[in-house]
C-alpha cells in the first residue's frame, strides 16, 4: 500500500489511481525555468518527482509523467500572485544581447545534461514549452473571460480573485489575509489588488511576444497593424499544458464555445512541485483549472526548501551551488543525489559538504555490501541471497510506500 502526505488535504492518505483500471498514474511536474543552470534546490524537488515515478512503477503502476519547460512568462518579482518586474529569459537575453529564444535552449540542454548525471529519468509523457502552447493558453483565458472569472483591460487579462470562492484552499491563504498582508503596488487596471494577470500587455521592448487574437508569434520590430501583442502569465501555462497533454478532449469542446456547463473532475493524479510553488503558482492553477473547465488535481506533492550550511542559498553569501559547481569540486553525480535524498523530502535538508562526503562514503559501503552479498550467493543471487535479503528488501519497499520515507530506506 501506498501512501503519500497530501499538500491539499494536510493529511497521509492512501493512494488510489483515476484510472478506472487502477493500473496507470498520471503526473506533472513542474520543470525549470530556464534563464540559467539549475541550482541543487531546484532539484530537490526535480529529485522528488523522479524518486516517487521510481516508488509508483515498484508498487506496480504504469506512469506517465509530463514535466514542462518555462520559457516565457516568469517573472523576476514572482513570490506573489499578480507577479511583477521582468521576464526571467528576457532580462537574460537583454543582458547578454543574446536572442532569448536561443537563451531558452541553451539552458534547456544544460538542465538535461544536468538530470541526466543525477540519474534523473526524462519524463515519459512530454516535456511541453510554454512557448509552444501559447493558442491552448489564450483558450483557456478566453473562456475564463466568458464564465465571468476574468476581465480584460488595456491588452491585459487578469483572474477576479474573489469570484473564485474556494481560492486558498491549497496554501491555506484566505483572501482576507492574503489581502491585509498584500505588498503589492496599486494597478488601476485591476478590479482588486489579488487579481493575478493571465495575459499581459507586451511593451514594444519586450522581446518576446504573440498575438491576443490568433496566437501568432510577433516581431517586436514589425508588429502587424492591428496585432494585439501580449505574453502569457506564468501560472496559467501549467493550466494549458496539463489539460491538453492529459484531456485534449477539453480543447476540442472549448473550441465549439459550448462549454459552460461541465462536471468537475480530475484529469490527472499528482502535481509535484517544490514548497515555494504552493502559493502562488500552484494556488493560482486551481483557480484557473477549476474555473474555466472544471479540472481537479486529487493530489500534491511539494519538496520542502533547502538550506546550506543552516542559510538561505545565496549568491551573495558565497553559498549558492549549481550541479556543474559540486562536478567541478570532484563529486559525482551520485554522490550529489544521495545527498539531496537522504533527507525526508517533506523536512528541510541542510547542505553541506560534509553531507557529500558521508554521501560518497555510504555509496562505496553499498557497493561493497553487495559485492560480498555476491559473493555469499553466487551465481543464485536472486536465490539463496534473495531468501537471506528477503527481510531487508521489503523493510526497504515499505519504509519508501510511507510518504517516500528515503531516510528509513537507506538506513535499511
Amino acid at each position: 500500500m501506498l501512501v503519500l502526505r497530501n499538500t491539499l488535504t494536510r493529511k497521509k492518505e492512501k493512494f488510489s489511481p483515476i484510472d478506472p483500471s487502477g493500473k496507470t498514474v498520471k503526473i506533472y511536474s513542474c520543470g525549470p525555468t530556464v534563464y540559467d543552470f539549475a541550482h541543487i534546490g531546484n532539484f530537490r524537488s526535480f529529485l522528488l518527482s523522479d524518486l516517487l515515478v521510481r516508488v509508483l512503477e515498484m508498487t506496480g503502476f504504469e506512469v506517465k509523467k509530463v514535466q514542462n519547460i518555462t520559457d516565457v512568462g516568469h517573472l523576476t518579482d514572482d513570490d506573489f500572485a499578480d507577479a511583477g518586474g521582468e521576464d526571467k529569459i528576457a532580462k537574460k537575453a537583454r543582458l547578454e544581447k543574446k536572442d532569448p529564444f536561443a537563451i531558452a535552449r541553451f539552458f534547456e540542454n544544460a538542465f538535461f545534461e544536468d538530470e541526466k548525471c543525477l540519474r534523473i529519468r526524462p519524463p515519459n509523457a512530454g516535456r511541453p514549452r510554454a512557448t509552444e502552447f501559447i493558442r491552448e493558453q489564450l483558450a483557456l483565458v478566453k473562456i475564463l473571460i466568458r464564465r465571468g472569472f476574468a476581465y480584460k483591460k488595456n491588452g491585459s487579462v487578469y483572474f477576479r480573485t474573489e469570484k473564485f470562492k474556494n481560492y486558498g484552499k491549497l496554501s491555506g491563504n484566505s483572501l482576507a489575509e492574503l489581502e491585509a498582508g498584500a505588498r503589492i503596488e496599486i494597478n488601476d487596471e485591476k478590479e482588486s489588488p489579488l487579481d493575478f494577470a493571465l495575459w499581459k500587455r507586451a511593451e514594444p521592448e519586450h522581446l518576446m511576444q504573440w498575438d491576443f487574437e490568433t496566437g501568432e508569434k510577433i516581431d517586436p520590430k514589425n508588429p502587424a497593424p492591428h496585432a494585439q501583442p501580449g505574453f502569457p502569465g506564468w501560472h496559467i501555462e501549467c493550466s494549458a499544458m496539463s489539460a491538453k497533454i492529459f484531456a485534449p478532449e477539453i480543447f476540442e469542446k472549448i473550441a465549439t464555445e459550448k462549454f459552460d456547463d461541465f462536471e468537475k473532475k480530475p484529469f490527472f493524479d499528482i502535481h509535484t512541485g517544490g514548497e515555494d510553488n504552493i502559493f502562488p503558482h500552484h494556488e493560482c492553477e486551481i483557480a484557473q483549472n477549476e474555473a474555466s473547465f472544471g479540472g481537479t488535481i486529487p493530489f500534491w506533492l511539494h519538496a520542502k526548501h533547502l538550506l546550506v550550511d543552516g542559510k538561505k542559498m545565496s549568491k551573495s553569501d558565497g553559498n549558492f551551488f549549481t550541479i556543474r559547481d559540486l562536478l567541478d569540486r570532484g563529486f559525482a553525480g551520485e554522490e550529489i543525489r544521495f545527498a539531496l535524498i537522504s533527507a525526508h523530502y517533506r523536512t528541510a535538508l541542510n547542505f553541506t559538504f560534509d553531507s557529500l562526503e558521508m554521501a560518497k562514503n555510504s555509496i562505496a559501503r553499498l557497493v561493497e555490501a553487495r559485492r560480498i552479498f555476491g559473493e555469499i550467493a553466487g551465481s543464485d543471487f536472486r536465490g539463496s541471497g534473495g531468501v537471506l535479503c528477503e527481510k531487508w528488501r521489503k523493510n526497504f519497499k515499505t519504509a519508501l510506500q510511507n510518504d517516500l520515507d528515503t531516510p528509513t530506506a537507506l538506513a535499511t
